[in-house]
Order: structure tokens, then sequence, then C-alpha cells
């Protein structure tokens, strides 16, 4: 398994990072094998090889890995409706990408504000919101910030202002 084969998913609105999932997908795509419930299963077991899987959460699991099953065949997918703000954080993973993702979590925890945090990193869906330079901070839906890292106190400020457009 390539070193940074991590993938963060969505399981019943928290973010949880499962190794693997990559290799998995690119075998079930392989094999022909289109989205169903029996494969939600196949992934909860496959995923569960590498990862620990609660027994309590195994269907949030195959539900969340059926998403993202399809999300890596490129089929349309309604997201998961998070439990507090939508953030993404678009970049590669360059420096200045991290140092905005730790100042984003740095900010959620002193303003004690649940959020649904994503890292996106790969350029087609990066490229999906417009922006021309990263990182790039996007609330809601809102690109917010292209082309600088804001400090903590700064996406403090614009954390604000999206909990009080929501």
């Amino acid at each position: 398994m390539p070193e940074n084969d991590v993938r963060m998913i969505s399981i019943a609105g928290t973010q949880v990072g499962l190794a693997g999932l990559d290799s998995i997908f690119a075998e079930l795509r392989a094999a022909g094998k289109k989205t169903s419930e029996e494969l939600g299963e196949r992934l909860v077991e496959q995923a569960g090889k590498e990862n620990y899987i609660p027994d309590a959460a195994r269907a949030e699991y195959a539900r969340a890995l059926l998403r993202e099953y399809s999300k890596y065949l490129g089929e349309d997918v309604a997201e998961e409706k998070p439990l507090g703000l939508s953030i993404k954080i678009l970049g590669m993973g360059c420096s200045s990408c991290e140092s905005l993702a730790s100042n984003v979590r740095s900010a959620l925890m002193k303003l004690g504000m649940a959020a649904d945090v994503e890292h996106v990193r790969e350029p087609r869906r990066i490229a999906e919101y417009g922006v021309l330079g990263v990182p790039a901070l996007v609330i809601n839906g809102k690109v917010v910030s292209v082309g600088k890292v804001l400090s903590t106190e700064q996406v403090m400020k614009l954390l604000e202002r999206g909990e009080e457009n929501r």
C-alpha cells in the first residue's frame, strides 16, 4: 500500500481517515463492480482488514464507503449533510496548504465549533471551485479566501460569519 493511501471520508457527520481505500476501489473498478448494498458490506470487510471499524457502525461505514466508491467512479453523489459548518481546504498538500489546514483546526478548537473539514487535494475537484491559486478556503460552499495562508484569528472571523449565514 502506498504511504499516502489514506482517504478522509465523512461517516455519520464525522471525518474519518481510512487507509487502503484507493487500492480497494481500483480493484473493484477493474473487476467491473457497480454500487449496490452487497458491495457496501464487501467494502466494509475489505476496509476492515487495515482499519478499525466498530461493529455498531458497520451500516454507516457501508453507506459512506459506497458514497466514496461512487465518487471514485465519477458518478454524481449527493453529499452527506454536515452536522456543523462545511469547510474545505483546497490545495495539493504543500506547506502553505497544510498551514492553512492547521489554522482552521486551531480556529475550530478555539471557537468550540463543529465542522465537517475536508482537505481537497485532487486537481479536478479543486478546479470545480474556479480558484486559480491555492491554498483556498471554502466555507459552506462559498470560496472565502484564495492564495494565502490565513492566521488562526482570520479564520475565526470567517468561521463566525459562516455560522451566522447557516
